[in-house]
């Protein structure tokens, strides 16, 4: 990008705009969220608050029967955002992991005679503009109550596929269409009975455009990936196709993901070998290969470790201008200036200077002196609460969630906190955003979490509607979300405000 400051007319700078690093992209800077796997096996892939999910291990399970819980585990590939400084590295694969609940009496066909059932296969379908699926075939209602409703999932979310219902539940037709040469899309159909959370899940399957031909690398499209000098290899990202495996000479290293060190002190060319599983749609099945030449170097390419390797997030700075120190994702704080600031009347964007150590290894500057200059850092610093105390008594949850779908795991534990201001009253309160929360004299630190509320001393129910406020580290109501948990995992929610 280009930036031009009139410096005098008819003269320009012609300056171009620094571009900001943004460290390196790890598995806690992607975020994932709200991962889950239900008891009837459907897999819900987490949020990400940065990067996409190129490939995951799993996209469903088993039902689980078992009367106990199942460790499950997805491995997700995720996509490295530019300005990240192992962008290179084209891809980090992170693990998430789940207890899939175990079916309950009350999602028990054979317990609750509300509960749907799913029989047989969806078969896959290509080389077509559309097809008709018509899911009594597949899903039966229980004797006790009709199916209410169907839920279609579409993996990736973005590809030019329609799935559109038609019909009255429980005898929907699911049309699958595409106007676009090969386009592929997987589909899991959930029947669900409302009054009594039961679901069934059908099986995972695949629509496929026509005009597909043979799949070949050209399909597959791995761009990037790296191999460093101790034989770690970062995959590169791939377009279309499942990674079945990942190869050097002949040998799977999936898991390893290393190809040897190069000890040679000269860089050394390796072949590595993509296996994909060939999608539905096209003429050819079964597995193909992509080789990848990557040139490996001699020596381990290090870092230089400065402000955006650190890392800084969090920190708080309290209405009378006391500094809580935000947190480093490497590195050692020192200390920051400075110490302290004057109370302010309105929120105020703080700047403070924090000196940092690098980590004893893995940096050019390893071992070394403190960063320099450094390493400013913007805190707001809000208000100081004049009449803070004297609002409308209110009780949430003691515990904040990153997502309003995390509060259906957790039971309500209450607190009370000071409502400050406007509005007066609960059902105020629960229809408006804006307002201020506090405890004693000074602004609640929300972090941006969710919190249950409640205006009485009685939990929560998870089957019933609740509500939920979006709490910044102000003291702020940034949302409101009407929610229940009565479908199980994740729940249902609506965002009012």
């Amino acid at each position: 990008m280009s930036t031009k400051i009139n410096v005098r007319s008819p003269f320009f700078l012609d300056l171009t705009a620094p571009v900001q690093t943004l460290g390196i992209f790890t598995c806690t800077t992607a975020g994932l969220s709200n991962f889950s796997v239900a008891s009837s096996g459907f897999v819900t892939n987490p949020l990400l608050l940065a990067g996409s999910i190129v490939d995951q291990t799993a996209t469903e399970f088993p039902i689980n029967t078992t009367g106990s819980s199942i460790p499950r585990s997805v491995t997700y590939t995720i996509a490295i955002p530019a300005n990240y400084t192992n962008v290179n590295d084209a891809t980090i694969d992170c693990i998430q992991d789940f207890d899939q609940p175990t079916q309950s009496a009350n999602e028990d066909p054979s317990l609750n005679n509300n509960c749907p059932t799913f029989a047989g296969t969806i078969p896959n379908s290509s080389g077509l503009a559309s097809t008709a699926i018509t899911l009594s075939t597949y899903f039966t209602s229980g004797s006790g109550a009709d199916i209410s409703s169907y839920l279609v999932t579409k993996s990736p979310s973005g590809v030019a596929v329609d799935a559109v219902l038609t019909g009255t539940a429980p005898s929907q037709t699911l049309t699958l269409s595409s106007s676009t040469d090969c386009q592929l899309a997987t589909f899991i159909v959930t029947a669900r009975q409302s009054s009594d959370s039961c679901t069934a899940i059908s099986n995972s399957f695949t629509f496929a455009s026509a005009n597909c031909g043979a799949y070949d690398c050209t399909d597959a499209n791995v761009v990037g990936g790296s191999i460093e000098q101790d034989g770690t290899v970062n995959k590169g990202t791939h377009t279309l196709g499942t990674l079945n495996a990942l190869l050097y000479l002949g040998t799977d290293i999936t898991t390893s993901l290393n190809a040897g060190a190069n000890n040679t002190g000269s860089p050394v060319n390796k072949t590595i070998t993509y296996r994909f599983n060939i999608p539905n749609g096209f003429s050819n099945s079964g597995t193909f290969n992509c080789n990848v030449v990557y040139s490996q170097p001699a020596t381990q390419v290090l870092p230089t470790f400065d402000c955006a390797e650190a890392q800084i997030t969090g920190g708080f700075i309290s209405e009378q201008g006391n500094i809580a120190a935000p947190t480093l994702g490497a590195g050692t704080l020192v200390s920051w200036t400075p110490q302290s600031f004057a109370e302010v009347s309105v929120n105020t964007p703080q700047t403070i200077y924090l000196t940092i150590t690098p980590p004893a290894s893995g940096y050019i500057n390893s071992g070394g002196a403190d960063i320099t200059p450094p390493c400013p850092y913007i805190i707001t610093q809000p208000a100081t609460f004049p009449e803070c105390g004297l609002g409308t008594s209110l009780r949430f949850s003691k515990q904040g969630y990153n997502s309003p779908y995390d509060a259906c795991g957790f039971n309500f534990v209450g607190d009370w906190y000071l409502g400050q201001g406007s509005p007066a009253t609960y059902s105020e309160m629960i229809s408006t955003i804006g307002w201020s929360i506090c405890t004693s004299f000074s602004a609640f630190a929300g972090d941006d979490k969710y919190y249950v509320v409640t205006d009485g001393f009685t939990s929560v129910s998870t089957q019933s509607n609740f509500h939920l406020l979006k709490i910044d580290n102000y003291g702020t109501v940034q949302e409101v979300w009407l929610h229940n948990c009565s479908g199980g995992g994740n729940g249902a929610g609506a965002r009012i405000y």
